[in-house]
């Protein structure tokens, strides 16, 4: 039975000299935030904090305060804002739009303060 601290832990298993394989436990490291288009890295937000030290931080701390701030980097958020405006004005339909984009774009034009 594992102990309560070593539940949430990673099981890692090593060799010994005998040739046994000892079990261990280390905490994993969060994975940095990464944009949801892009893939990029996100400037702005925590990187490698585990969940419980992230939620102690202030809100501006956490995310940047900009439409899709935490999720999307800068020019993917700047391709969003630029194909909802094209949807709006009817130079483009919604279905044109690119799969990665659309809900953004979605979220975009229910936005009220055009």
């Amino acid at each position: 039975m594992t102990q309560v601290k070593d539940r949430n832990m990673k099981k890692v298993f090593t060799r010994t000299p005998k040739g046994k394989a000892k079990i261990s436990y280390k905490e994993e490291k969060k994975h940095k935030n990464v944009c949801a288009v892009s893939g990029k890295k996100l400037h702005g937000v925590p990187q490698g904090l585990c969940p419980s030290k992230v939620g102690k931080l202030a809100k501006t701390e956490k995310r940047p305060s900009v439409r899709f701030g935490g999720v999307l980097g800068g020019g993917s958020r700047k391709k969003v804002v630029e194909e909802a405006l094209k949807v709006r004005e009817g130079i483009k339909s919604i279905d044109s739009v690119s799969f990665k984009l659309r809900n953004f774009v979605k979220q975009e034009l229910e936005r009220k303060d055009y």
